[in-house]
């Protein structure tokens, strides 16, 4: 399995750190994830040690993101997406867990960035789900993998 490096120069970026994207974050950190990489956005700021936490992608002038997890509820979106376009690159890999929400809605808001969605199933939250990608036609295999 290839391991994927964030740096503070280009972070992960987890959008949303509710049930499912703490999860995510959470089994992240216990595999090893420097979380000096890690950038959290979450209104209700959760106490992740050596990550970044802001309130709003707003406070992240300057930063580029290396990978966005879009992890909200589908009705966020007309607030996150706009906010996103700052931390965003033509080679940012953008993942959404929000059901409902098409690869072309994303690529309309961030532009021609490669997609991933991925619908993972509540066990993940222990470590035993599984989840099913669909990607947009700019996915790399580095960004299946990756994803």
């Amino acid at each position: 399995m290839t391991k994927f490096t964030y740096t503070k120069d280009a972070p992960l970026v987890l959008v949303g750190a509710g049930n499912m994207g703490g999860a995510l974050m959470a089994g992240w950190l216990s595999a090893g994830l420097d979380p000096s990489g890690l950038v959290v956005v979450a209104p209700s700021l959760p106490d992740v040690t050596g990550a970044r936490v802001v309130a709003s992608a707003d406070a992240l002038s300057g930063t580029t993101a290396a990978t966005v997890i879009i992890a909200v509820k589908p009705q966020m979106m007309d607030v996150v997406l706009p906010s996103l376009k700052a931390v965003v690159s033509d080679n940012s890999l953008i993942i959404s867990i929000a059901a409902g929400i098409p690869i072309a809605r994303f690529e309309a808001e961030l532009g021609d960035v490669p997609v991933v969605r991925a619908m993972p199933n509540t066990p993940v939250a222990i470590g035993k789900g599984i989840t099913g990608l669909a990607e947009n036609v700019r996915c790399t295999d580095a960004n299946k993998a990756q994803a």
